[in-house]
């Protein structure tokens, strides 16, 4: 903060914005507010994340597929080895 004793002009400058009382304008720092957006971007919890977990999910879907696939055909083989005795090649990837 800034405060001067003239009677010409007296500022204040907080943290956001900036007044000078001669002139009486707000002005808005958007400086700051650029910053922390960047900062939130790169900590992880925005946009880089969102696009990651967005990308992601074809990927956790296709694996479950093909793990319930080969799991299904596993205990199909196994089941067929207990009736017949035998195991069938085509089962065994």
């Amino acid at each position: 903060m800034t405060f001067s004793n003239s009677s010409a002009s007296t500022s204040f400058s907080g943290p956001i914005f900036s007044v000078g009382a001669a002139a009486m304008q707000l002005a808005f720092r958007w400086d700051y507010v650029l910053i922390f957006v960047g900062l939130k971007v790169v900590q992880g919890g925005g946009l880089l994340s969102n696009i990651r977990s967005l990308l992601w999910i074809s990927v956790e879907q296709y694996t479950t597929r093909e793990v319930e696939v080969r799991l299904e055909y596993l205990i199909f083989a196994y089941v067929s080895y207990e009736e017949g005795g035998h195991l069938d090649s085509s089962f065994i990837f």
